[in-house]
């Protein structure tokens, strides 16, 4: 097997040393693999499912809906090992989100997973999803091999929540029958270690995601300013330096936000997420110890991940919780007055026809393409409506947008064009339609 590997990369670009345990274990066992419909979630660079392929299991490794560069690196793995489509697909999934690309994964006869544990933050929405597979498949297995990294984080809790029951099987025999030290392949490189250590620092990238979510609980509490200041320092710590276009004189907020951003200028993004903290800290003393759960960050940071949105009353609810509603009377109210205009952005940067195209809902978008919303408006991160339908599986929308004139070329600030986060093959195939 042959593994493409970037060490100063995102989590799924190199190979954690679960992984090599896994494959092995598989391996022991080849002889009942062919046949089987095996999926591995949290691929990476899927050692144990290509070698399942190479057994003769037919095999899908599934990567974030939201991270569109992991999923191409899955395919390039993949593509480095001469599999066939009809030996492997790669498919975005969204755990915890029972999404179209979920139900599509057909009949399964084992999933697998080699350290998916390794953030508690997602370890209830990587057991639901499991649950809801064997729910599904009632003859099927979950294996999967996973490194403790703390005596506190433990799925026992959740495995009795959700219905499941887990069983230890031992590795100490594991490779003997081919004199294999498997301990050996559970040792990373020095250099690995060192690469690791330095590209990436844990413990403020985990108290910068409690901080966000934190912010949401206070903002009402805070000025204008400290507003600002904080979407600042946001942006620069999630997407570096501010390359975008600044808005019209006449945008004042889009405005006032670009200057925050902007005037941060080469800032590193780990001293924007130092100082994210620091901010918070002095703003809301006390909070580390009312967060408990990371936000969700990634590409369309916001799509296919944050679905529960906090109960408004009616009078605190702005365009933006309308159009996630789906009330299209009200919207249509919004827009017939003058001084409102529908191609507003939020304090995410994402316009109206993203979140309708977010949440799929066919009848906002088009209510929206009739009131005259840019088909094309890009996010805060280049993306468009169809990006969004296109990374999320929302088929009808996709379709909507293309018959509408949605320009299916468009690069979002990480290259991709819609056709590359798409998760479904039905929309690469509407998409590659309208390219030919």
């Amino acid at each position: 097997v042959c593994l493409l590997q970037q060490l100063q990369a995102s989590y799924s670009f190199y190979t954690w040393p679960s992984a090599p345990i896994l494959a092995w274990f598989l391996w022991e066992h080849r002889s009942e693999l062919p046949g089987k419909h095996i999926v591995e979630l949290g691929a990476g660079t899927s050692l144990p499912g290509i070698l399942a392929a190479k057994c003769g299991a037919t095999v899908t490794l599934t990567e974030s809906a939201v991270l569109p560069k992991s999923l191409e690196h899955v395919r390039h793995c993949c593509d480095a090992n001469g599999l066939s489509p009809s030996q492997v697909r790669v498919v975005g999934l969204s755990w915890g989100l029972f999404l179209t690309t979920t139900f599509n994964l057909g009949c399964i006869d084992l999933i697998i997973g080699s350290d998916c544990f390794y953030d508690p933050s997602v370890f209830e929405d990587i057991i639901v999803t499991v649950a809801f597979l064997l729910d599904y498949n009632p003859e099927a297995r979950f294996l999967t091999v996973y490194q403790e990294r703390s005596a506190d984080w433990s799925i026992e809790h959740l495995l009795d929540k959700w219905g499941l029951r887990c069983e230890r099987l031992p590795i100490d025999d594991l490779g003997r029958e081919s004199g294999t030290d498997i301990r050996e392949l559970m040792r990373l490189p020095t250099n690995f270690k060192r690469e690791m250590a330095e590209s990436f620092d844990t413990d403020i990238a985990e108290m910068f995601a409690l901080a966000a979510e934190h912010l949401s609980t206070v903002v009402s509490t805070l000025s204008s300013d400290q507003l600002l200041q904080l979407y600042g320092l946001y942006k620069q710590a999630t997407l570096g330096t501010c390359r975008t276009t600044k808005p019209s004189w006449y945008e004042l907020e889009a405005k006032q936000k670009w200057d925050a951003w902007n005037k941060l200028g080469a800032m590193g993004k780990e001293e924007a997420m130092a100082s994210y903290v620091a901010l918070v800290n002095q703003l809301s003393p006390g909070w580390e110890g009312m967060s408990d759960r990371p936000a969700a960050n990634g590409w369309v940071a916001v799509s296919c991940l944050a679905r529960q949105d906090s109960h408004l009353d009616e009078s605190q609810k702005d365009i933006f919780d309308r159009v996630k509603e789906g009330d299209i009377s009200k919207v249509r109210q919004y827009a017939s007055e003058e001084t409102n205009r529908i191609d507003v952005r939020d304090s995410e940067g994402m316009g109206l026809i993203h979140w309708a195209a977010d949440r799929g809902n066919v009848d906002m978008v088009i209510c929206l393409l009739e009131l005259k919303s840019d088909i094309n408006m890009l996010d805060s991160g280049g993306q468009t409506a169809l990006h969004y339908a296109s990374a999320c599986g929302h088929t009808d929308v996709v379709r909507v947008l293309l018959e509408r004139g949605a320009d299916a070329s468009i690069l979002c600030d990480e290259g991709c064009q819609p056709i590359d986060v798409a998760s479904e093959d039905d929309i690469r195939v509407l998409l590659r339609s309208v390219s030919i």
